[in-house]
Order: C-alpha cells, then sequence, then structure tokens
C-alpha cells in the first residue's frame, strides 16, 4: 500500500489534541517541566520561576497571543495545584481578565469562559468576601454582553453565602459601579 504523508500522528502530536495545555510548552520550557515532574512536593519557588521565565517571553514577544496563552495556562496549572489558595487564583483570573480586556473586550464567549472559572472558584472560595467583589466587578465591568439580571442574581447569592457584616462592600459596589453602567 502507499503511504499518505500527514495522515498518522506522532505521540507528542497525540498529546497535543488531547490536552491544550500542553501545546503551550516549548523546547524553552522543557527544563521546567522536568524538574515540575520530578519534585514529589509541588515547590512554589520553581512554579514562580517558571512562570516569570514565561512572562519574559511575553515581554519579547509583545504580539504573539499563543505566549499569552502560554501564560495563563501555566497560571491556571498553578492553580490547580494549589487550589486552596486565594493568591494563586487570583493571579490566574486577573490575567485572564486582562488579557480578555486587551484583545476581545466584548467576546462573550471568552466573557464566558471567566464567569465559568468563578463559578468553579466559588466552590472553594465562596466565603470570601473579596472574591465575591472581584466576581461582581468582573461582572458589573462586562454588563455590555452580561445580562444585568444574572449580575442582581449573583448578587443575590453572594450575600447568601457571606455574612451580614459582610454585606456592606457588596452594597457599595452594586450601588457606586453598576447604576452608573446601566444609566
Amino acid at each position: 500500500g502507499q503511504h499518505q504523508t500527514g495522515s498518522y500522528s506522532t505521540p507528542r502530536n497525540r498529546m497535543q489534541n488531547e490536552d491544550p495545555l500542553l501545546e503551550c510548552i516549548e523546547e524553552a520550557d522543557i527544563g521546567f517541566e522536568m524538574q515540575l515532574l520530578k519534585d514529589l512536593s509541588p515547590n512554589e519557588d520553581l512554579w514562580n520561576q517558571y512562570i516569570n521565565h514565561k512572562r519574559e517571553q511575553v515581554i519579547e514577544n509583545a504580539k504573539d497571543v499563543k505566549t499569552k496563552q502560554s501564560v495563563l495556562a501555566l497560571l491556571y496549572r498553578r492553580s490547580r495545584v494549589w487550589p486552596e489558595s486565594y493568591e494563586h487564583w487570583t493571579q490566574f483570573i486577573d490575567y485572564y481578565i486582562k488579557t480578555v480586556q486587551i484583545n476581545a473586550p466584548r467576546d462573550m464567549a471568552e466573557v464566558n469562559k471567566i464567569v465559568q472559572c468563578f463559578e468553579l472558584a466559588s466552590k472553594t472560595f465562596q466565603k470570601k468576601t473579596v472574591f465575591w467583589l472581584k466576581y461582581l466587578g468582573f461582572l458589573i465591568n462586562s454588563v455590555k454582553v452580561v445580562d444585568t439580571g444574572f449580575i442582581l442574581e449573583m448578587f443575590s447569592v453572594s450575600l447568601l453565602k457571606l455574612k451580614p457584616n459582610e454585606h456592606l462592600p457588596l452594597w457599595t459596589l452594586l450601588f457606586s459601579e453598576l447604576l452608573d453602567k446601566v444609566k
């Protein structure tokens, strides 16, 4: 039989198709990836060095969207290694929001992905006022593509999850920000 070029897939191609996060790993990252695999317990310094390495690549290749996505993927991976760390999750979501606001502020699909990230994180951080302020602030800033009814629904959920003495910053956010945006 005749062999058709391009019709087979190498193990690397199969892996990439199975996990989009692997597409973000470049040759220059292999040393970091090997170290992460060797460490039996997560090494925060190593993760931070790796993230800084990726951020330097973003500075060097400012217009390269794939490089920015690789930083986002790495921040996401780190947030999954330490799922209870609000700091790591915040660095991930802030970078994601900033990237979307710069590249596609009205892209409903991207806004929905960020909302899904908040929904997933709410299982862990639902008792934190700062979490709800960040989530509601994002929704309010996305009011051009997010239904006001959904924002109010999430506001109600936040009130149910927090103690009454933690509600004031949420009310302040609702009245000062949302009312300005929907006028």
